[in-house]
């Protein structure tokens, strides 16, 4: 997954490409599909964060870092005040305590308050938010529904903290007897399971040269003396796995059968950037075809030929297939 997200993020000053694409594959490829309304629709990143509404909404979230330096000055407070209130000896002491730390607590609260109402009024800045495509409704309950998981989640631990720190704010009495208090009921916070993306197979001259040898193999063993015509829909997908079993039915017919030896060398593998299931090959492919019909060599229809050849690809499921095969030339 790294490994891709950084390769599909090259020349770029961070890793923004690569999350982007990664997050529309996985969209496309493993959510989309079991929603009915979603089966006919593209993954387009840019245009749903390109759309005002989302725009605004980014632009009016607070400014975490000033919320946060706030909150930590709140907590030092109480807990110096909570220090106190262990260390004091009587009531009288405690008295002026409680009263200072709910003071202290409503200023820290009134000062949040105020970096909030500073922060929505400074937040119309002009550098915008990287803007990405946009999704229709569905898209965003998909979105929500992620939120809301992981809002789920946190209340959850936020419920399990709270009942296993003592309240600091509980007000005791020196001359009150000791009271045990009985430890809450552990609660069992279910483990998330956690469930790994796979990404679909990367497209890579690596991963292509892989490809093209599995359909040049297909190929020698459905035109050879075995006639393994099944061999060609292991690697090719109609409109052209129809039309070379056709071939190979007709040369089984004759009794005839070829022989090849080939040579390859990928010029590039690409991903096409407005649909991540379809991919092209530029290949420069050496090829030699020995012909035989009725077990006599055919030598006016035997070739040693040098190509340049397109491949177009589709992704189906985690393995890329052929679709169809051009002679471009030199």
């Amino acid at each position: 997954t790294l490994n891709f997200i950084k390769e599909q993020s090259q020349d770029a000053p961070d890793l923004l490409p690569g999350l982007c694409l990664y997050t529309e594959r996985w969209l496309q490829s493993d959510v989309f599909p079991h929603f009915r309304d979603l089966n006919n629709c593209s993954v387009s990143l840019a245009e749903y964060f390109d759309d005002v509404d989302v725009q605004n909404y980014l632009n009016n979230l607070p400014v975490e870092q000033e919320l946060v330096a706030v909150e930590t000055e709140k907590i030092t407070e109480i807990n110096s005040v909570k220090e106190q209130l262990l260390n004091a000896s009587s009531l009288q002491t405690l008295q002026p305590l409680i009263i200072e730390s709910k003071n202290t607590t409503a200023l820290a609260m009134d000062e949040v308050e105020a970096i909030r109402e500073s922060t929505s009024k400074t937040k119309n800045r002009k550098d915008k938010v990287y803007q990405l495509p946009g999704l229709d409704g569905y898209f965003w309950k998909i979105l929500l529904a992620g939120i809301l998981g992981m809002g789920f989640l946190i209340v959850v631990s936020s419920v399990w903290k709270k009942l296993s720190v003592p309240d600091p704010q509980l007000s005791l009495s020196v001359n009150d007897p000791i009271q045990v208090i009985p430890k809450p009921p552990e609660i069992a916070v279910p483990t998330p399971v956690v469930v790994e993306v796979v990404p679909s197979e990367l497209l890579n001259k690596e991963s292509a040269k892989i490809v093209i040898n599995k359909w040049l193999d297909a190929k020698s063993r459905a035109f050879g003396v075995n006639h393994e015509v099944e061999a060609l829909a292991e690697i090719l997908v109609d409109p052209l796995l129809t039309k070379r079993e056709e071939i190979a039915n007709v040369v089984k017919s004759e009794n005839s059968y070829r022989e090849y030896e080939y040579n390859v060398e990928i010029e590039s593998a690409n991903i096409d950037p407005n649909n991540p299931s379809q991919g092209v090959v530029i290949a420069q492919v050496k090829e030699a075809g020995k012909y035989y019909q009725n077990e006599r060599f055919l030598t006016e229809k035997s070739y040693n030929s040098d190509l340049r050849i397109r491949y177009d690809l589709v992704l189906v499921g985690d393995q890329w297939f052929i679709n169809n095969i051009v002679d471009i030339g030199s």
